[in-house]
Formats: C-alpha cells, sequence, structure tokens
C-alpha cells in the first residue's frame, strides 16, 4: 500500500491511481474494497487493470531499469509450517545476509518470491515451530492468500511506501519540483498516521518516499519512534541532508530507522548545485554530523549509504563520490541510473547558461561513457574497500556486452527515425 500526503492509497507507487481516501473511507474499507479486490483479480489473471494503466509502469512497458517480474509462487499450509528455515538460510549464505538486513522476513518469504523459481533446495520438518512475530505471521499469510489467488484478504499490508511529505528545500532536475510541477506541496497530517496505525504495526518494510523531505514532515518523526522499535521491521528513507543537525541524528539513532540514504548525486560543489540547487557543504556536514553521531551510539543497526542518479551530466565523478564516501565513512554507495519515465521531450530545465534534457541525460544514450565511469568508480571502490549498490540494472553497464547490445540498439533507432547524427558515442561533458 502506498500512502500519498492528502491520505489517498494506491497499490504502488509507480503511477497508479487511487484506490480510495483513508480518511474519508477509512484503510479497512480501501483494504479491502471493491476498487482494489478488482486490482487484485486483474494481476492474479496477467491483465492490468484501468487503476494501474499508467506510462510510468515500469512493468507495463521494456524498461532497462527493471527486470521481469517473478512468477507467482505456490504455498500451502502445510508447506508454510513445514518448511524449514534454519536449514534454507544456512545453505544460502547471500539469503541469511539478506534476512540479516531484514530485506525478506524469513527464508521462506525469499523461496517464495526467488528461491522457488530458482530452484533452491529446501527441507521440510515436522517438528513443532515456534508462533512468528506478527510482522513474519502476517507476511506469510500475505504469500500464502497470494498464492491461493484470494481477493478479499485476511493479511494486511506487507509493504508499506508513506509519501510522508511534498515539500522540499531543493528543485532537482530530475524531479518534479525541478519542473515546477508539484501542486500544492504539503506534509502529510499526523490523522493519515494514525488512522493506518493498525496497518503499519504490522507491516514488515516501510519506505519513506515521495517528492519532498521527510525529515521536515512530523510524520517522519512519528513513524520511525513508534513502529521501529522490533528488530524484524526495517524501516528506510532518503533525505537530502541538509536538516541532520546533532540532535535530529541522535532522535534518528534512539528510533527504529534501519536505512538512511542521503541523496547527493554529485562529488562536487559544481555539478551539485546544477543537478540539486542547494548547498553542496551543508548537505556533506550533514551527512558527517549523521555519521559521527551513529559512532558514538550504542545502536549499531542503522546503514548510512550515499546515493547518486547517473546521468550524462555527473557519471564522470562516480569514482569520486566513492572516495567522498570512503572519506564520510558510510556503509555503502547507491548506484541507479534515471528512470525512463522522464524520458519525455518536454523535460527540459534551465539554470543560467546550463539546460538539462531527461532524454539526452540516459545513460543508455552515453553507453560507453557510462561503461568507463563506472568501472573505475569500481577499481576504486575495491581498491578502497567500498561497497557498491547498483539499482535499476545499472549494474549492466560494467559488462561490455550490454554496451555493445545498447549501442546497436540506439544506432538502429536513429535509423528508424532517421536521426543519425543525434547519436555521439564518445559525448562527454
Amino acid at each position: 500500500m502506498t500512502l500519498s500526503p492528502d491520505g489517498d492509497a494506491h497499490p504502488c507507487p509507480h503511477g497508479s491511481r487511487s484506490i480510495g481516501n483513508v480518511l474519508s473511507h477509512g484503510v479497512a474499507e480501501v483494504w479491502n474494497g471493491s476498487v482494489i479486490k478488482e486490482v487484485r483479480a486483474s494481476i492474479l489473471a496477467g491483465n492490468v487493470h484501468d487503476i494501474c494503466r499508467t506510462s510510468n509502469c515500469p512493468h507495463q512497458q521494456p524498461n532497462d531499469a527493471f527486470s521481469p517480474p517473478e512468477a507467482q509462487p505456490f504455498l500451502d499450509p502445510e508447506f508454510v509450517n513445514a518448511f524449514d528455515d534454519g536449514w534454507y538460510l544456512e545453505n544460502n549464505p547471500d539469503v541469511r545476509s539478506a534476512v540479516d538486513r531484514l530485506e525478506f522476513i524469513s527464508g521462506l518469504e525469499h523461496f517464495a518470491k526467488f528461491g522457488q523459481a530458482e530452484g533452491r533446495a529446501y527441507r521440510l520438518i515436522s517438528c513443532q515451530k515456534e508462533k512468528p512475530n506478527l510482522q513474519t505471521a502476517n507476511a506469510l499469510m500475505a504469500l500464502q492468500e497470494y498464492s491461493r489467488g484470494a481477493t478479499e484478504i485476511s493479511s494486511l499490508p506487507v509493504d508499506v511506501v508513506l509519501q510522508i511529505s511534498s515539500i522540499c528545500n531543493l528543485h532537482c532536475v530530475m524531479c518534479g519540483h525541478g519542473m515546477g510541477t508539484v501542486e500544492n506541496p504539503r506534509h502529510m497530517p499526523l490523522e493519515i498516521v494514525d488512522k493506518a496505525a493498525p496497518y503499519l504495526s504490522a507491516a514488515a518494510r516501510m519506505i519513506f518516499s515521495g517528492m519532498g523531505e521527510p525529515l521536515l514532515a512530523p510524520g517522519f518523526w512519528k513513524v520511525i519512534a513508534n513502529y521501529g522499535g522490533e528488530s524484524t521491521v526495517f524501516i528506510r528513507a532518503n533525505s537530502n541532508a541538509h536538516f541532520i543537525t546533532p540532535e535530529k541524528a541522535t532522535r534518528i539513532m534512539d528510533s527504529g530507522l534501519k536505512e538512511l540514504s542521503f541523496s547527493l548525486d554529485a562529488a562536487t560543489s559544481e555539478i551539485y548545485t546544477r543537478i540539486r540547487g542547494g548547498d553542496f557543504q551543508k548537505a556533506l556536514d550533514g551527512a558527517a554530523t549523521m555519521c559521527a553521531i551513529r559512532r558514538q551510539h550504542p545502536r549499531k543497526s542503522l546503514e548510512i549509504f550515499i546515493n547518486m542518479t547517473l546521468m550524462r551530466e555527473n557519471i564522470a565523478e562516480a569514482p569520486a563520490f566513492v572516495e567522498l564516501a570512503h572519506r564520510l565513512q558510510v556503509d555503502a554507495v547507491i548506484f541507479g541510473q534515471l528512470l525512463k519515465f522522464g524520458d519525455q521531450p518536454d523535460w527540459i530545465v534551465r539554470r543560467d547558461s546550463w539546460w538539462f534534457g531527461y532524454s539526452d541525460q540516459m545513460l543508455r544514450n552515453a553507453p560507453d561513457l557510462a561503461n568507463r565511469c563506472l568501472l573505475e568508480a569500481k577499481a576504486r571502490a575495491d581498491a578502497l574497500g567500498v561497497k557498491l549498490i547498483f539499482l535499476q540494472n545499472t549494474h549492466l553497464f560494467l559488462e561490455a556486452s550490454w554496451v555493445e547490445k545498447t549501442k546497436a540498439d540506439l544506432f538502429h533507432a536513429s535509423l528508424v527515425g532517421g536521426r543519425e547524427s543525434w547519436i555521439d558515442f564518445d559525448r562527454e561533458f
């Protein structure tokens, strides 16, 4: 479930329309109302419901940034009760690592979503297992209901996206704020957080998302204080780091937030100001303060990342971004690419003598450049011991075969469109 600042609920954050408003109808009516049951039936049948039909959805169009969804799992209560979670984790260290990071709430959840399709081995046991906690029990119930094709369900949302605010102090060129298209920016009222309380308490994973800076919103502080106490609940947030103070960093460390990623998008002040329109030093000071407070705090379960949305304008700074992460002592660098939803001719932002054209800035239009810079960034990461996380299939630009295929696709597209001269594979900024 995705909740917007005005209380509208959506099936996902990729541009779907509202299935109801929790302020006017209540969360229970929205969660099992007639609209969402129709949406679930369409998903089970492999169709796209009108609520979900949008050009922003990565699953409704070819999209380099997303892999195809996995097949629907098959689980029955007997299998769930007999599945040996400990054996599965012991024999799949990569899954154990993911469960430890709370990406999955159990080995069984991984098996149902991925391991079954991958052909991973499992073991069944006959002894009585311990009663799972609320989040685990709810996640397993949801998988079983999905497996048997239920449209009216007893389980509560396992994954919740909270668009906690659409107010932001920055105007990033790849965001609606940079384009000036965010209407009536506002924080999510605390009333919505209160109404959603029973559903938030059962969620295994919560993500703060949306068009705003979460640390500005009162709801952000209430959620991380109220729902992060369980060791099995994963809560993550993205921040621009401008509002991190020692006091706020301590509040975060005292809460249940498990992952905090700072969106920087550059390694130098010039490129940062160009892309994000903010104060680079203020962002660095905020990130450094958060890392310093974490080193002094007894809780060690918060991971801190810095992330970079890669485009032609900043890709050359990827190696320096790795060095910045090493100096800040964060846990990892996240590299992602521009998503396809902004690939449209009218997405243009002008800043003084520089202009940003979304379509022109996508990495797919500069595969050789992306390959060289990311290989150099990886080499620096390996040398410094910095962990890299690639999102939206950005890691594919490390592969020579992928780069050659991308170049061939672009060249074919340019011939079809009659724009042979539009593509310059050696272009660098």
